[in-house]
C-alpha cells in the first residue's frame, strides 16, 4: 500500500476509500496516517470511525483522542458524539454532544444532528418530554435526515398521539428521508391501532 507524505494525501485517500465503503482499507489508512501525524484531530476521529464496527473499545479510546487534540472544535467533538452513540458509549455521547453545541455557531452544519442526538438520549432515560423537545428541534431543521422522523413519530405512538405520528411519517416520507422501510412500517403501526381504536368504540 502507498506510504504517503502529506496530511492531504491521506485525506484524499481516506476519502476514496470512504466512498467505496473499503473498510480495510480506511483501516489500515487511518492507522498509518495516526502515526505519522499524531496531532491530526480529523485522524483521530477517522480511525475511531474506523474501528467503530469490530472494535468499539478502540473507538472510544480514538475518539477521546480526538476530542482532546480539537475541543473546540464542534465537527470533530459532534461527530464524535454521534459515533459514541453507535457504539453504546451513551455517557460519553451525552458529554461531547453537551461539549459541542456551547461551540457550534448559527451556521454549524450538524447542528439538527447534535438535536436530536440529544433527543434520542433522552429516550433511553425515559425523559418524554425533553426527547420530544429535542426531538422535535431536530425534526424541523432536517425531516429528511436519517431517524429524524422516525424518532419523533416512534415517541408519538408510544404517548397514543396518533394523528401527529401521522403528519411527522407522512413529512418523512415527502421529504424522501433514508430509512423510508422504517417509516413506512411506522405508518402501518399507526393505522393498525387506530383500526382498534375505532373497533373499541363501535
Amino acid at each position: 500500500m502507498t506510504d504517503f507524505c502529506t496530511e492531504d494525501q491521506y485525506l484524499t485517500a481516506s476519502d476514496r476509500a470512504l466512498r467505496e465503503d473499503r473498510w480495510d482499507e480506511q483501516l489500515s489508512l487511518m492507522r498509518r496516517a495516526t502515526q505519522r501525524f499524531p496531532h491530526n484531530a480529523e485522524f483521530a476521529y477517522r480511525l475511531a470511525a474506523a474501528n467503530a464496527a469490530s472494535a468499539p473499545t478502540k473507538a472510544r479510546v480514538h475518539a477521546a483522542r480526538a476530542v482532546d487534540l480539537a475541543p473546540a472544535d464542534p465537527l470533530i467533538v459532534g461527530r464524535c458524539a454521534s459515533l459514541m452513540y453507535d457504539v453504546a458509549e451513551y455517557d460519553l455521547a451525552e458529554r461531547y454532544v453537551r461539549k459541542t453545541i456551547p461551540i457550534a455557531g448559527d451556521d454549524f452544519p450538524l447542528l439538527a444532528d447534535m438535536l436530536h442526538l440529544i433527543g434520542k438520549l433522552a429516550v433511553r432515560k425515559e425523559n418524554d418530554e425533553i426527547a420530544e423537545q429535542y426531538l422535535s428541534l431536530g425534526f424541523e431543521l432536517e425531516p429528511g435526515s436519517l431517524g429524524h422522523a422516525d424518532f419523533l413519530a416512534t415517541l408519538f405512538v408510544k404517548q397514543g398521539r396518533l394523528d401527529e405520528a401521522s403528519t411527522v411519517v407522512a413529512r418523512g416520507l415527502a421529504e424522501r428521508a433514508p430509512d423510508h422501510d422504517r417509516l413506512v412500517a411506522i405508518r402501518e403501526v399507526i393505522d393498525a391501532a387506530r383500526r382498534r381504536d375505532a373497533e373499541a368504540g363501535q
